[in-house]
């Protein structure tokens, strides 16, 4: 067959009742009618929990948000140059880094 009829974890464990019993308490206050994402982020940090709400992007916005990124500029995660076919490209570099003194890979 298919998929179980009922959710089964990828892990077991000897705490599996605990993480079911826990699971159930959350999917219930988190369907709760009248709740909404900001409400929730809002409890979260009253309390004291780091909370931060996905944000709806489309897929060009969110290549922008990492191929602006001034971090991931000054890191070479994403890098910029010219070709001859395609005129000016960026992309995502090299994501692996080999330390502080590792240098940043290889010029593109």
């Amino acid at each position: 067959g298919g998929l179980p009829a009922a959710y089964a974890p990828v892990r077991g464990g000897v705490h599996d009742a605990d993480a079911r019993a826990a699971e159930a308490v959350l999917a219930g206050a988190f369907g709760a009618e009248g709740t909404s994402a900001t409400g929730w982020v809002d409890r979260l940090r009253s309390v004291g929990a780091a909370a931060e709400p996905v944000a709806e992007v489309d897929r060009d916005a969110f290549r922008r948000g990492i191929l602006d990124d001034p971090v991931n500029r000054a890191l070479h995660r994403s890098v910029a140059y010219d070709t001859g076919e395609w005129g000016h490209f960026e992309q995502i570099g090299p994501l692996l880094r080999l330390g502080p003194d590792g240098g940043t890979g290889p010029d593109l």
